[in-house]
């Protein structure tokens, strides 16, 4: 619910079990100019300031007028305020998690990681190495293949959409969360969501 076309969608806060906080903002002078500002997510969203985490910032402004090209008058962005740089490939045979410091471009040992399948089953748990490594098993041992749907013979042959993903690059997607002495990272395998590897 936190990117593409899903945007214009109420986000169910309570279903993510996160409470949302509402602040408002004021970017002074940057009327119809484009300005960059630097926000300290961890205070705005009711933390401490400097604060790391994961964050789900839903902005918007009335006096953002819709024009056709805007579907709404908001945008919203998964944001991963962190230190920790994580890598994750899988395959069908094995995987890995590459855990550095953003700051220094070292590994970082001793890091907690957890992969999860993008339905928020934890399939995966070990700590990084002193080359910031763990090795996973493949994405066929950690994803079940969905099972057949009978009803429906003729598309998929005989399963839904669920086969129809399991038969495609999604078939290697998991996420993996990273976390060392307070700090906390998250990365998803696929191309999408916010928290893609490249991003």
């Amino acid at each position: 619910p936190w990117g593409g076309s899903d945007d214009s969608k109420p986000i169910g806060w309570k279903e993510l079990g996160v409470t949302a906080s509402k602040r408002p903002l004021t970017v002074a002078g940057a009327r119809n100019k484009w300005h960059l500002d630097h926000l300290d997510l961890g205070a705005l969203c009711g933390a401490r300031a400097g604060a790391r985490g994961v964050y789900l910032a839903d902005v918007s402004s009335p006096a953002v007028v819709p024009d056709g090209s805007w579907r709404n008058r908001g945008r919203r962005a998964l944001v991963n305020v962190t230190d920790l740089g994580v890598m994750l490939k899988a395959g069908p045979a094995s995987g890995l998690v590459w855990v550095t410091s953003l700051a220094t471009g070292l590994p970082v040992a001793g890091a907690q990681v957890t992969v999860y399948t993008p339905q928020g089953k934890a399939v995966h748990t070990a700590t990084t190495d002193r080359d910031g490594l763990i090795r996973t098993p493949g994405s066929t041992a950690l994803l079940a293949r969905p099972a057949a749907d009978d009803t429906d013979p003729i598309e998929n042959e005989g399963g839904g959409e669920d086969w129809e993903d399991w038969d495609s690059y999604r078939a290697q997607r998991l996420i993996a969360v990273v976390e060392k002495a307070g700090d906390v990272a998250v990365v998803d395998g696929n191309w999408a969501n916010g928290i893609q590897i490249w991003n």
